[in-house]
């Protein structure tokens, strides 16, 4: 996952230069066809390929479950996945709802054209637990505590615990990696938190929104965009996890606190 090099660091405060060898993640470049019509290509950190094709496919909504892929074959920088169920029109349609929630201004917008996705989950999660899954989240990365590069995606259970854990270099590629391997283990995500290193934005609350997933959690900020299509899908958005405090965006009511102190505007 990575591979050490020489470099030379600067530090101009001191007035020092010094020689040293230092870690550099890896990636590499996958190309994804879906019935032999080219997808798209993705830079991505190797490892866990099977489960990011996956998890790739389910969160952007091209495929519903594990039966919608009757054959997957990954060979070198290429992926190839057969499904009588997925049309290149059904392609086409997907990609065009991702764009738009790229660029979408009117978010009201958004959250009609995908309401569908709009979650229901009675999960709850007790804020002591969300600051000690941060609190060490970083020491179960053994390539960002290695070289810094990447960012981080996990599933947290309901007991709080960890069920499964993916880096790399882009916080999506991460989230569509824990997706795939909930895929292949039968996780159930309506029933799992999905917490994460990177911003929260509206494609990260899509991806969450479309698994299923109640409860996203970061150690950065969302923007707007992402707090208004939250509100709208149902999805509790908490970020800003630092210390021994987070920030609420969306339904709190899924957040358990056990003291009773609060001051409101």
């Amino acid at each position: 996952m990575y591979v050490s090099t020489r470099i030379v660091s600067v530090n101009v405060a001191r007035g020092k230069v010094r020689e040293f060898f230092d870690n550099i993640a890896l990636e590499t470049i996958l190309k994804i066809y879906v019935n032999e019509n080219y997808y798209g290509a993705f830079l991505l950190t190797p490892g866990k390929l099977k489960e990011f094709v996956i998890g790739h496919l389910f969160t952007e909504g091209v495929i519903d479950s594990l039966e919608d892929i009757q054959k997957m074959e990954i060979s070198k920088d290429i992926a190839r996945v057969e499904s009588t169920r997925i049309t290149s029109k059904l392609l086409k349609a997907k990609r065009n709802l991702v764009e738009f929630s790229c660029v979408a201004g009117d978010i009201g917008e958004l959250a009609a054209t995908i309401g569908r996705y709009r979650v229901s989950s009675d999960i709850t999660l007790n804020a002591s637990t969300i600051i000690e899954v941060f609190r060490t989240l970083h020491e179960k990365m053994p390539v960002f505590r290695a070289t810094g590069c990447t960012h981080g995606a996990a599933l947290l259970d309901e007991k709080g615990e960890i069920a499964c854990l993916a880096e790399d270099l882009g916080r999506h590629n991460a989230v569509d990696k824990v997706a795939g391997f909930a895929l292949l283990h039968g996780l159930d995500l309506n029933r799992h938190v999905l917490i994460l290193t990177g911003r929260e934005t509206p494609q990260i609350v899509l991806k969450a929104a479309r698994i299923g997933t109640p409860i996203v959690c970061s150690f950065s900020a969302p923007t707007l965009g992402a707090v208004k299509l939250a509100k709208a899908l149902g999805l509790t958005l908490v970020g800003f996890i630092r210390g021994g405090r987070f920030n609420v965006y969306s339904h709190p009511e899924r957040i358990r606190i056990d003291f009773t102190s609060r001051q409101s505007l």
